[in-house]
Order: structure tokens, then C-alpha cells, then sequence
């Protein structure tokens, strides 16, 4: 990532604490993913990415389905249609989460689901918000408006969920990891 610094690499080296850096990028952001987002990087952004980015950089190897979930999550703030960013976001996520297309709304709220969400109510509620989603997902690839007007924002905050959680992890779960958490073996 580009960043514009207020002082010297060289001096940065020596001041640390004191260096100001600002990331910038080469495309103008046409849309507002996270209102809230911060606009400066903290200590513990940076140790954050010290801790897991190198190590888990494994994970883009292959170009696969993780690889695919973080391009969409990362680029998907620069297309020029709320609608094309809304398709990019469940694409990537339809690629991790969905190994099968029969009954695809339900397979891939429940897998997301139980993937960001202790079970019980949390990821039942989860599951029923992020049906929801995908409803304005399918209305907007079928060339319908989508009616609900966070629904860009909301399905953006649950991909970054599952891209930090996989980063974290160091690993994409597999689909047969999916569906025994989904049913509760998980953990046998």
C-alpha cells in the first residue's frame, strides 16, 4: 500500500514514535463501505499486521476461494455501483462458503453464519439477518433495486469479519468443517 509519510524513512527509523504515515490509494473511493472506519492506522493496526500478515500470506498462494473473498473485500469500494459492489462481496463469499448451488440462500447464511457466530441465538439471528442480505444480493443480480439501503455496508462488515477470522486463523475452514459446525460436531 502507498503511504505519504511527513518525514524520512531514515528519520522514521530513528523517531518512531513521533513518524506520521498516511495511507493513500491510486483509485478515488466512490463508496463508503464503513462510515465509522478510522482514517489513521494505530500501533495496534500495525502489530496486527506484523503478527499475522507474513505468515498467513500462505493463504493467498493458490488464488483460490480465500484469495478471491479478499480481493472482493478489499476492491469492492471502488466500483462505480453500489449494486456490482454488493455482487463482487457475495461472489467471494459464495466461493468460500458455498461448495454447492441447491438451496444456496439457506447453505451459505447458515455456513457464514455458524463460521462468524457462537451457536444458539447469535448465529440463528445471524443466519436470518445474513438471508436477508443475500435477498438484496439476488435482487440486485436479477436487475432489481435493492431495497434496503445498508445492505452494501452490512454485507461488506460481515466479509471483512471472515477475511480478519481466516487471516487470523491461517487457514480457509473446509466445507466438511462448515457443516459440522453448522450441526453442532465441531468439536468431536
Amino acid at each position: 500500500m502507498p503511504v505519504i509519510g511527513q518525514q524520512s524513512f531514515e528519520f522514521a527509523k530513528i523517531n518512531h514514535n513521533t513518524a506520521k504515515y498516511y495511507p493513500i490509494e491510486t483509485e478515488w473511493r466512490i463508496l463508503v463501505l464503513d462510515p465509522d472506519a478510522r482514517r489513521t492506522l494505530t500501533e495496534v493496526d500495525l502489530e496486527w499486521v506484523s503478527k499475522y500478515w507474513l505468515g498467513k500470506s500462505k493463504l493467498f498462494k493458490d488464488r483460490g476461494a480465500f484469495f478471491l473473498l479478499f480481493e472482493a473485500t478489499d476492491q469492492c469500494m471502488f466500483a462505480k455501483r453500489r449494486g456490482l459492489a454488493l455482487l463482487w462481496l457475495w461472489g467471494g463469499m459464495e466461493a468460500v462458503f458455498s461448495p454447492d448451488k441447491a438451496e444456496l440462500k439457506y447453505r451459505i447464511s447458515s455456513a457464514i453464519a455458524s463460521f462468524l457466530e457462537p451457536a444458539g441465538i447469535p448465529r440463528m439471528n445471524a443466519q436470518k439477518a445474513i438471508a436477508k442480505l443475500y435477498d438484496s444480493r439476488s435482487a440486485t443480480a436479477h436487475g432489481r433495486e435493492d431495497k434496503k439501503s445498508d445492505s452494501l455496508q452490512s454485507t461488506y462488515a460481515i466479509a471483512r469479519r471472515a477475511v480478519v477470522r481466516m487471516i487470523e486463523d491461517g487457514r480457509v475452514p473446509t466445507h466438511i468443517e462448515l457443516e459440522a459446525k453448522l450441526f453442532g460436531a465441531d468439536s468431536l
